[in-house]
């Protein structure tokens, strides 16, 4: 019996091995912490993977509701972007919902097989959740729209011009790096400015309703694409008087089959008329016409700045709101509009495959006047209002940007 009892005390007073059995007790323990904190990185990297997904299937859904698509092809679409960027149907399950008539949220939510965190829990899966909401800006009215959607500096301002528009926007369709190119000195005043491409740009161009302008929206669609010449073409010409200033001349509606180059005081009477020819307006011109529809067919249109021009779109019709519009089938050529204070335009002027020369606009204060061509140049001073709701004009819509909101 003594030698039993001094063997136990020399056991629990022999402090060898004392690291090794201490080790043994704990390595366990390590091992698991050491997995556990793999797993929660684990975790970690499948929750940015699956918000990754969401982000795009969110941005997807808000370019989708922007375009009025069906709601299950918004959907669709959204679920196609999150399976390239990470999300696999068959291990989470994805909620796309329309939060409002802008804004699209997407929701995922992956479970995840539990290792190791298994020993602190009753097993199942970890559940990993992702979440992103993405809407879309409405831009507004547009009055000034450049159609080309390649061209470099497809709209651009020039020299000392100083364009002033009120209640409307500016929008270029082109995707080029410089879209919207603004030199010089010139001074631009606009709710906002819009371009499908890039915009080079100083402090003389403000914005009212917009912090900058805004690059890399959705190209605007061209209101007027379904107008067209007149098919058949009227056979009869009218008599081209021999204009001389001084004299008075009053034009009635139809096809002017040559040159018109307008002296002295002309008047239009109220319809539609078909300028085969160039269609020019000489200085000191006093040029008169409500409800009226110019249609030019093969020429160029050329304003001198010392004439008093004051005309007014079609009411009704077939061209209703529209009051020049070349034909689309034309091409090369340069259409150049010189006003003055005494200019006054209000309607459409749709030069949808020509470029246009704004070397001074007059004032369209309280009016209406939209200006839409392949291609725009501003070299004067010019003064837009879109006032449109009794001209009949279409509306020339800015889509606006498409950003995430969480």
């Amino acid at each position: 019996m003594y030698r039993l009892a001094h063997f136990i005390r020399d056991w629990c007073q022999d402090k060898r091995g004392a690291s090794a059995v201490i080790f043994a007790l704990t390595l366990p323990v390590m091992v698991g912490f050491m997995g556990l904190g793999a797993e929660v990185g684990l975790w970690y990297m499948t929750q940015r993977e699956i918000q990754t997904a969401a982000d795009v299937a969110a941005y997807t859904g808000a370019l989708e509701l922007r375009d009025n698509v069906a709601t299950f092809v918004l959907e669709q679409e959204a679920r196609s972007e999150a399976s390239r960027n990470g999300y696999d149907s068959s291990k989470a399950t994805m909620n796309v919902t329309l939060v409002s008539s802008k804004r699209v949220r997407v929701e995922i939510t992956q479970h995840q097989p539990r290792l190791f965190s298994a020993l602190f829990s009753n097993g199942g899966s970890q559940d990993i959740y992702a979440k992103a909401e993405a809407e879309f800006q409405s831009g507004g009215p547009a009055c000034i729209l450049a159609l080309n959607s390649i061209e470099i500096d497809a709209l651009t301002f020039t020299g000392n011009t100083a364009v002033s528009l009120t209640s409307c926007n500016i929008m270029s369709n082109s995707g080029a790096t410089t879209s919207i190119n603004q030199t010089g000195s010139s001074d631009v005043v606009a709710d906002c400015v819009y371009a499908a491409g890039g915009i080079d740009y100083n402090i003389n161009m403000v914005t009212t309703e917009c912090d900058n302008p805004v690059e890399g929206v959705a190209p605007s669609a061209d209101p007027y694409a379904d107008v067209s010449m007149p098919n058949p073409m009227p056979t009869t010409c009218q008599t081209i008087p021999s204009f001389t200033p001084g004299n008075t001349y009053t034009l009635q509606p139809g096809r002017y089959c040559g040159n018109m180059s307008l002296k002295g005081n002309v008047d239009f009477e109220p319809g539609t008329y078909i300028f085969d020819g160039d269609f020019d307006i000489n200085s000191g011109a006093v040029i008169t016409g409500d409800d009226i529809s110019i249609l030019m067919s093969g020429g160029e249109l050329k304003f001198n700045g010392d004439a008093e021009i004051t005309l007014s779109a079609s009411t009704s019709g077939d061209y209703e709101g529209i009051l020049f519009y070349q034909d689309r089938d034309t091409s090369g050529m340069n259409n150049v509009i010189n006003g003055n204070a005494y200019s006054n335009f209000t309607g459409a002027m749709y030069f949808p495959s020509n470029e246009v020369t704004m070397l001074g606009g007059g004032s369209m204060a309280g009016g209406c006047t939209q200006l839409v061509a392949d291609l725009i140049y501003f070299s004067g001073s010019s003064n837009f209002e879109h006032n449109c709701d009794a001209v009949g004009t279409r509306e020339i819509e800015v889509v606006g940007a498409v950003s995430l909101v969480l």
